[in-house]
């Protein structure tokens, strides 16, 4: 897990099927070693931008939606 910020929306035209209806953002991590680092993320909580929230990835983010790769939670 990593904090971040979320600074902007993201819009596709074409996206996996599972993620229809899922709003995309851009996130950039806050403190540590990856401090700077930017990624696309699932916004499962109708966060907005400016928000600062916490990252899952992996196996554990995959479980909380069974196919994507990341998820967040307010803080």
């Amino acid at each position: 897990m990593v904090t971040a910020r979320l600074i902007d929306n993201i819009w596709a035209t074409r996206k996996a099927e599972a993620l229809n209806g899922s709003k995309l953002m851009l996130a950039e991590v806050i403190g540590g070693t990856r401090s700077g680092e930017r990624m696309v993320v699932v916004d499962t909580i109708s966060a907005g931008i400016g928000d600062r929230v916490i990252i899952t990835m992996g196996s554990s983010a995959r479980r909380m939606l069974e196919t994507t790769v990341f998820r967040w939670t307010r803080w």
